[in-house]
C-alpha cells in the first residue's frame, strides 16, 4: 500500500504538472480567438476520457487474467511516452491527438485502484480507497504547484519533459518493489472474450452503480477544464497566470487529500447514499459561489470547499463497487466503472464548452452547481434499485 501510494503520488503529479496551463499552451500554439480556444479546451478535456472509456474494460479484463502489476507498468510506460511527445508538439491538433492516445494507453489511477481493491478486506475498503485518493490528490497538489512554477520560469514545453521523467520514475518503482497480484485460477481461465455472456450478466447487475459512476464523472469534471479560464479572467492577463493556476490547483490538492482520508473513513462507518447526497449538496453550494467570484479572496476558499466535497465522491463510489464485486473479477468491474466514469468525463467538457459559448465561463460553474444538485435524487434512486450491498 505504501509503495502504491508513492507511485500514485508521482504519477498524478506528472500529469498534473501540465494540466493547469493547457489552455495557455494552446494560445502559445497559435489559438488566439476566444471562441476557438473554448472549443479546443472542450476537445482536449474530452479526448482522454473518451479513449479511456473505450479501453478501460479491456485493460480491466487483462488485469484479472495476467495480474495488476503488468497493467500498472503498461500505464506508466505509455504515460511517459505521451507526455514527452506533448512537449514536442507544434500544433493544437497534434496536442489533442496525443491526448486521445493518452486515454487509450495510460489509466494509472484505475490500475492502482484495481490492485488495492484486490487485496483489501471489504470492511477496510473505505480507508484503503480513501488513502489512495489522498495520494492522488496530494500528487495533484504537488504537480500543479511544480507545473505552475516551471511554466512561469521555463515556458510551457519544459514541464512536459519533467512530467515524462516522473512517469519513468514511477515505472521503475513498480518494477522494483511491487509484487504481482493474480486472482486464483485466473491464468488458467479462458480468455475474457470467451466469457462475454457471463460478464454481461454481471454488468447488468451492476448497471445502476455504473450509471451513478457516469453521472459522478460528469459532475466532477464539468467545471474543471474551465477553471484556468476563470483564473485568467480574474487575473486579467496571460502574463504570470500560470503561477496563479498552479497555486490554486495546489490548494485544491489539499482539499482532495482531506477528502480522501476523511470521507474515505466515513464511508466505512455510515450509509453510503446519505454520505453521497450530503457532499453533493456541499459541492453544489460552493460551485455556485465560484460562479460569482470576483477576486481570488473569494475563489480560493470556495474552490477548496467545493473540491473537498466533489473529490469525496470518488472513494465512496469505489467502496460501493468493492462491496458488490467478487475479488476474482473486480479488475473487470473497476474497468467497466472507469469506462462509465469516463463517459461522463467525455460529456462534461463538451457540455461545459456549449455552456461557455452561450453563458460565458462563469455560466459553466453555475450549471455545474445545478448538476451537483441533480446528483442527489440519482444517488437515492441508485440505492433503491442496487444490490443489497450497495443499499447497506
Amino acid at each position: 500500500m505504501t509503495v502504491i501510494w508513492v507511485v500514485q503520488f508521482i504519477s498524478v503529479a506528472s500529469f498534473q504538472i501540465t494540466m493547469p496551463f493547457a489552455p495557455y499552451y494552446m494560445q502559445e500554439l497559435g489559438v488566439d480567438d476566444l471562441q476557438a480556444l473554448t472549443r479546443w479546451v472542450a476537445l482536449f478535456g474530452a479526448a482522454a476520457p473518451l479513449t479511456l472509456a473505450l479501453f478501460s474494460p479491456f485493460w480491466g479484463a487483462l488485469s484479472d487474467r495476467y495480474g495488476r502489476r503488468l497493467m500498472i507498468l503498461r500505464s506508466h510506460a505509455g504515460g511517459a511516452l505521451i507526455l514527452i511527445l506533448m512537449g514536442l508538439v507544434r500544433s493544437v491538433e497534434g496536442l489533442v491527438l496525443l491526448r486521445l492516445l493518452q486515454g487509450a494507453v495510460t489509466g494509472t489511477v484505475i490500475a492502482a485502484q484495481m490492485m488495492v481493491a484486490g487485496q483489501t478486506p471489504a470492511e477496510r475498503s473505505g480507508y484503503a480507497m480513501g488513502t489512495l485518493a489522498a495520494s492522488t490528490m496530494s500528487g495533484s497538489m504537488f504537480g500543479a504547484l511544480l507545473g505552475g512554477v516551471g511554466a512561469h520560469l521555463f515556458g510551457y514545453r519544459i514541464p512536459f519533459f519533467l512530467a515524462g521523467g516522473l512517469q519513468v520514475t514511477a515505472f521503475l518503482l513498480v518494477l522494483s518493489f511491487i509484487r504481482d497480484s493474480v486472482p486464483e485460477l485466473a491464468v488458467s481461465a479462458p480468455f475474457p472474450v470467451a466469457r462475454v455472456r457471463g460478464r454481461l450478466q454481471q454488468i447488468r447487475l451492476l448497471f445502476p452503480l455504473l450509471m451513478l459512476a457516469a453521472w459522478i464523472g460528469l459532475v466532477r469534471q464539468f467545471e474543471r477544464a474551465y477553471l484556468p479560464l476563470l483564473i485568467q479572467e480574474i487575473h486579467g492577463s496571460l502574463d504570470g497566470v500560470a503561477l496563479w493556476a498552479g497555486g490554486i490547483n495546489a490548494v485544491g490538492g489539499v482539499a482532495g487529500i482531506l477528502a480522501g482520508v476523511w470521507l474515505g473513513r466515513m464511508a466505512d462507518q455510515m450509509s453510503l447514499p446519505r454520505l453521497t447526497w450530503i457532499i453533493s449538496l456541499g459541492a453544489a453550494l460552493f460551485s455556485l459561489i465560484l460562479a460569482g467570484a470576483g477576486n481570488f479572496g473569494v475563489l480560493i476558499p470556495a474552490y477548496f470547499v467545493a473540491l473537498l466535497c466533489a473529490e469525496g465522491l470518488e472513494p465512496v463510489m469505489q467502496v460501493w463497487l468493492v462491496r458488490n464485486t467478487p475479488e476474482r473479477v473486480r479488475g473487470e468491474a473497476f474497468g467497466w466503472a472507469s469506462s462509465a466514469r469516463a463517459v461522463g468525463s467525455v460529456v462534461a467538457p463538451l457540455g461545459g464548452g456549449v455552456v461557455a459559448m452561450f453563458m460565458g465561463v462563469r455560466g459553466v460553474f453555475a450549471v455545474g452547481a445545478l448538476l451537483f444538485l441533480c446528483l442527489i435524487p440519482t444517488v437515492l434512486l441508485t440505492a433503491r434499485i442496487s444490490p443489497p450491498g450497495a443499499r447497506e
